[in-house]
């Protein structure tokens, strides 16, 4: 697994949406790579000797995308435009809108 990620959040501008929404509604900004490399079973059971940074590198996706995040003390939701710069074959390669929520658990 290899993954890295740079994520930006400011206020959104105006006094109107501040008012109602404080500091949880926040303008995002995003860098995201990775890749996931599956081991052939001979390295799942001696390890990942034989897989190297090159082979990880030649299969990582990378995305780039604006949107709005909204959070709560336990969830959080999003809204973001999206445009893949690297991917796979089996990827959806098209910008467009994405919607997540994600929960706090811990």
């Amino acid at each position: 697994l290899l993954a890295a990620a740079l994520h930006v959040h400011t206020p959104v501008p105006g006094a109107a949406v501040r008012a109602r929404f404080g500091d949880a509604l926040q303008l995002h900004a995003f860098a995201n790579g990775g890749a996931l490399a599956a081991l052939a079973p001979t390295q799942a059971a001696h390890g990942p000797r034989g897989l190297g940074w090159a082979d990880l590198a030649r299969t990582a996706g990378a995305a780039v995308g604006l949107g709005l995040t909204l959070r709560a003390s336990s969830w959080t939701a999003e809204l973001n435009y999206c445009v893949p710069l690297r991917y796979r074959a089996s990827d959806l390669r098209h910008p467009g809108l994405q919607f997540g929520i994600g929960f706090d658990f811990l």
